[in-house]
């Protein structure tokens, strides 16, 4: 210690000695260690901010066990497995990832009845829609109340007068301005209304990004429409129905890459209503260990009232399909099966690579949701009429799809493949819904390399059309389902052109929908089963024309046999309303229209003995000639 300050004394004698000698030397010797400490700090943070910069990232994700007590613990993992990259492999490092430009956005999924005769107005309301199910109603573009039609076209819900003989409109509403969302957030085209059963409310579905809307309105009044709720949930529409008056929503949501865990919007499905987000339930959410995509699959059961969400499901994979029954939602997801043996060289692989579908079944009997489990067959399903549910069994059909390949590691790195065998077939399968077991099956039943163009089941019965859609050839199958275990079947052998809608008539006749010999050609066709063996009764074409494949732009009316669509051309459209008698199809009314962009968006009733045609922007009312 002393002499620790005998050298401090000697300093400061030194700096006294200067400093009588000298006044601005000190003061340059102070601010040269000022510098020098100041140089030496900026140089530390120099290296540090190099070490910060241009260190590599770990290759280790996100350690989550601090959330072992939490009840998405499990799922937070899966999701993570799934969605979460390790910090270097998007980026090198900070500086990679701070001041390079990175243009990819990383996320998981997908971005994204009326009569001819006279007919009262129904008490209060009627559904126009021709739903799979009865009691389980479907969203459309147009339904109807005890005053008015409502018909939701690309820019506004507009009303209409059913009860005068002029399209006069009585109010229109434009959805995006009333709502309050976006013009620019909304489509449209995926829109859909629902009208209450005292048909005083009136339910939007509005896609938005990565979002859903549902905005209610109150139409009480048809002069003053007035905006009520507004509900909102994650991922974009899929579908939804009307049961006991109650709202069924499906959505598909996707979560983000590297998602941060301790915010539950960006791994899990939340829904906003009334100003409250809430996330979904862990015991709601189903997901097994083969999971391959991190992406959601939501159902939320809605008071349309309130627009109050009474309860919710989901799973962890993406519905491709979906069907809802009166006791169940069936939700088709994908993936592919494959397996491989060593090839005849020693640097080949044979791959078999089959499509299957997994599908979940979600009760929604008891006015709860609850999954139920699932189960997997071979195939794809073609749209929501391929499944069907009776008497506690699940009759569907897929459209089976086998490829073989080869797989050859090069010698001079790398690998080719070629494709070695691929066919297309159909497969029908009945499924007992409380074990999951197929009770009945007919595999392999279409001829090979044919595609699947339409499913229909009514009853003890199943109606499929498989074709060559190149050449434009099909048969058309009878199924008899009454007893599962034992199917029997029949076929109307090759016919040209092929159904993408089948409808089941009155008297055990079968109308297909859809191309004759072309692509511009529309063909309208009725089958009946005589004897054990399928025939066409009577056919009808219009040639040049095009048409909707959406059975939603076709007016149904089963007990009188009549059916009406919209045909167009480039400079003209027409909708033509027919009907089978017996013998032959004849047409009973047309009408002429401006070319209509989307025939997709037209629909019809007849009410009164009169026929309301919806286009874009248009509507025709025409008095039915009897």
């Amino acid at each position: 210690m002393k002499n620790n300050d005998i050298f401090r004394e000697l300093g400061n004698v030194d700096e006294k000695y200067i400093l009588e000698a000298d006044p601005m030397a000190v003061r340059s010797s102070t601010r040269r260690r000022k510098f020098t400490v100041l140089a030496a700090c900026v140089s530390m943070f120099a290296v540090f901010l190099s070490l910060w910069l241009f260190l590599p990232f770990s290759g280790e994700l996100e350690d989550l066990s601090r959330y072992a007590d939490s009840e998405y613990y499990a799922l937070m993992l899966k999701v993570q497995q799934l969605a979460s990259r390790p910090d270097n492999y998007r980026f090198k490092n900070n500086f990679d990832k701070y001041f390079k430009t990175h243009t990819q956005s990383d996320t998981n999924g997908i971005d994204t009845v009326g009569s001819v005769t006279a007919q009262a107005p129904a008490d209060k309301y009627t559904d126009v829609t021709d739903n799979q199910y009865d009691g389980v109603i479907e969203g459309d573009l147009f339904k109807r109340n005890e005053n008015c039609i409502f018909y939701l076209d690309p820019q506004a819900m507009r009303l209409y007068s059913y009860s005068i003989d002029s399209a006069e409109m009585l109010d229109s509403v434009s959805i995006p301005y009333e709502t309050g969302i976006q013009i620019t957030e909304v489509n449209n085209a995926n829109s859909v209304l629902y009208i209450s059963q005292g048909g005083d409310s009136v339910s939007v579905i509005l896609p938005k990004y990565q979002k859903t809307a549902v905005v209610s309105f109150d139409v009480s009044d048809p002069a003053d429409i007035k905006k009520t709720e507004l509900f909102e949930i994650s991922g974009g529409y899929i579908t939804s129905r009307m049961k006991d008056g109650k709202l069924l929503l499906v959505t598909g949501w996707g979560v983000a890459t590297n998602p941060d865990f301790s915010e539950k919007g960006e791994y899990l499905p939340q829904f906003t209503s009334g100003g409250k987000t809430e996330a979904l339930a862990a015991d709601s959410i189903s997901f097994t260990d083969d999971a391959w995509r991190a992406f959601y699959t939501v159902v939320a059961l809605i008071d349309p009232a309130t627009l109050e969400v009474i309860d919710s499901a989901a799973v962890l994979d993406y519905a491709y399909e979906i069907s809802v029954s009166e006791e169940n939602i069936f939700l088709a997801c994908t993936y592919s099966e494959s397996t491989s043996e060593p090839g005849e060289k020693e640097n080949e692989t044979i791959t078999n690579n089959i499509l299957r579908s997994e599908i979940y079944v979600v009760s929604h009997s008891n006015g709860t949701l609850e999954n139920k489990g699932h189960f997997s067959v071979k195939g794809l399903l073609i749209d929501q009429y391929a499944l069907d549910e009776k008497d506690g069994v699940l009759r569907l059909v897929t459209e089976t799809s086998y490829t073989k390949y080869v797989n050859v590691i090069l010698p001079e790195g790398g690998y080719s493949f070629s494709q070695l065998d691929w066919y297309e077939n159909a497969d029908l399968y009945c499924i007992d819904l409380e074990t999951f077991e197929i009770i009945g099956s007919v595999i392999a039943f279409a001829p090979e390399g044919e595609e699947v163009t339409s499913v229909r089941f009514e009853g003890d019965y199943g109606y499929v059309c498989t074709a060559d859609t190149v050449y434009h050839k099909d048969p058309v199958y009878f199924f008899d389902l009454s007893d599962p275990a034992n199917i029997t079947y029949s076929d109307t052998g090759v016919i040209e052109g092929y159904s993408t809608s089948l409808v089941e008539l009155d008297g055990g006749y079968l109308l297909g929908i859809g191309y004759g010999d072309s692509n511009t050609t529309l063909k309208l066709e009725i089958y009946a089963e005589r004897d054990g063996a399928v025939v066409s009764v009577c056919a009808y074409e219009i040639e040049g024309v095009g048409f909707s494949e959406d059975y939603k732009s076709y007016y149904i009316n089963r007990n009188e046999n009549l059916f009406g669509l919209m045909t167009s051309t480039s400079y003209a459209s027409e909708y033509v309303l027919l009907q089978f008698d017996g013998q032959g199809l004849v047409i009973r009314e047309s009408v002429d229209f401006h070319c209509v962009a989307s025939v997709d968006w037209v629909r019809a009733t007849v009410i009164d003995g009169k026929l309301f045609v919806f286009a874009e922007y248009e509507c025709k009312i025409l008095k039915i000639d009897r």
